[in-house]
């Protein structure tokens, strides 16, 4: 075997490893890889009590009575109405 040809069957082994990696990982995550569960997914879901879940989703204008306290406390991208 060439220099050359050892070279290429190093580097393609190394990204056959470097896929079955990156696939296995991606399978691990395949259900907690959403940054947030809209309140319609999460009752179609059944998550165990006790579970840390980031839950998002339109707010109806002046329900939050946070918002309206602390207006800091928004992370809101878009400016809030008062």
């Amino acid at each position: 075997m060439t220099r050359k040809q050892r070279r290429l069957a190093l580097i393609s082994s190394a990204l056959a490893v470097l896929g079955v990696a990156a696939g296995l990982v991606l399978f691990a995550f395949q259900d907690s890889i959403v940054f947030f569960y809209g309140p319609t997914e999460l009752a179609e879901k059944n998550v165990a009590p006790g579970t840390r879940v980031r839950i998002g989703g339109l707010v109806q204008e002046a329900a939050s009575s946070a918002a309206r306290t602390r207006p800091w406390s928004s992370r809101s991208p878009t400016p809030t109405r008062w």
